[in-house]
């Protein structure tokens, strides 16, 4: 487009080419802050993400490896693709992980410290803060955080294999994706209605209502996509791990049921800031954005799973109590059977003998 009199640079012919290279430029470094943290920056995600006592970064108890193993091998998840797995303590309460195991820059899966606590007995305080303060372990919240922290073998196993199942199926390059696509939605709509409408010869402020409003847009698309993403992720991992056998579906009841009971403890202890992040149930607390699927919606898919394989098992027991009858009529048919064998031969007996009589009188008459 020629440069037209009496309207600034930044809508000539040398302009509009410098804001599409900054576009360019912005769109593709959004593109790289949401993927490399996943693949050439995966050791400073892992850094960042590490839990550290003393500026020392804390180990992982051998338990917690074995635990992590026999998932992979309950999962059937290849040796190369498990060699690509790190394993390390991250900070905070939840598991986590980055990366793919498909990946040449392989995944790291984030354990809490709280992993390695076997019972109430094994609890260790340290390091437990809220709000960076003491937990004043005591009292009610106090009390139902600790009990939430403690997790059982299958609740480990359900998060772990959660957590393993998103490593081996989350599109790395889609969510990168998807960011820039709200910065390239914005710009070429907003180029679009510029050229059509020819707003550049008109005042700055309808352009600027335009770039509002498409930059608006492009927000919507940003966080209907990611977030959509990021709930259907959730849920398949939940779906992925709870059909690995009964043992996964009660561990995830119980997992969401801690995860409830920790968050309705930590609103609780952090006061008016836990009010803001959580509801009176123990989920995030929403305004716009849908960050995470409920857990309360996802302790009820949890359930249904539980349901399905107790009504299995019943129908099983049902179906062996009818073989075992049937094997006992099958038995008193054969006794019958044999009964009435034995009465035929010995009517069979008579009959011979009747005949061996009439002989004989016959024989005595002549």
């Amino acid at each position: 487009m020629a440069a037209r009199k009496g309207l600034p640079w930044t809508v000539s012919a040398g302009g509009l080419r410098v804001l599409r290279g900054t576009v360019g430029a912005l769109v593709g470094g959004t593109f790289l802050v949401h993927y490399l943290p996943h693949t050439w920056l995966i050791d400073k995600t892992q850094q960042f993400t590490q839990a550290y006592r003393k500026g020392q970064a804390i180990p992982v108890p051998k338990t917690v490896t074995e635990l992590v193993e026999e998932v992979m091998g309950e999962m059937g998840m290849g040796e190369e693709a498990r060699g690509r797995v790190r394993v390390y303590t991250s900070f905070g309460y939840d598991f986590y992980h980055a990366g793919s195991s498909g990946s040449t820059h392989g995944a790291i899966l984030g354990v809490p410290k709280s992993a390695r606590w076997e019972s109430l007995a094994d609890f260790d305080p340290t390091g437990v803060v809220v709000n960076n303060e003491p937990v004043a372990w005591s009292t009610a919240g106090g009390q139902r955080l600790m009990h939430s922290l403690v997790l059982s073998k299958n609740a480990k196993k359900f998060a772990i294999a959660r957590e393993l199942h998103g490593i081996e199926t989350d599109p790395i390059l889609t969510r990168a994706f998807i960011p820039s696509l709200g910065l390239t939605t914005s710009y070429t709509l907003a180029l679009g209605i510029n050229r059509r409408l020819n707003l550049y010869a008109r005042p700055r402020s309808l352009r600027v209502v335009l770039y509002g409003l498409t930059s608006l847009i492009g927000y919507v698309v940003f966080i209907l996509g990611t977030d959509m993403m990021t709930v259907s992720s959730e849920a398949k991992g939940d779906g992925a791990a709870a059909a690995m056998g009964k043992g996964y579906a009660e561990g995830g009841v119980e997992f969401y049921q801690k995860v409830l009971g920790r968050n309705v403890a930590l609103r609780e202890l952090m006061g008016s800031d836990g009010e803001k992040l959580f509801t009176a149930m123990g989920n995030d607390e929403l305004l716009v954005r849908t960050r995470h699927l409920p857990y309360t919606m996802r302790l009820d898919s949890m359930k249904k799973h539980l349901k399905k394989y107790e009504k299995e098992e019943e129908e099983g027991k049902e179906g062996e109590g009818k073989g075992s009858d049937g094997k006992e009529e099958l038995k008193d048919g054969e006794g019958k059977e044999k009964d009435g064998e034995k009465k035929e031969e010995k009517g069979k007996e008579v009959e011979a003998a009747k005949d061996d009589d009439g002989k004989e009188g016959e024989v005595k008459g002549s």
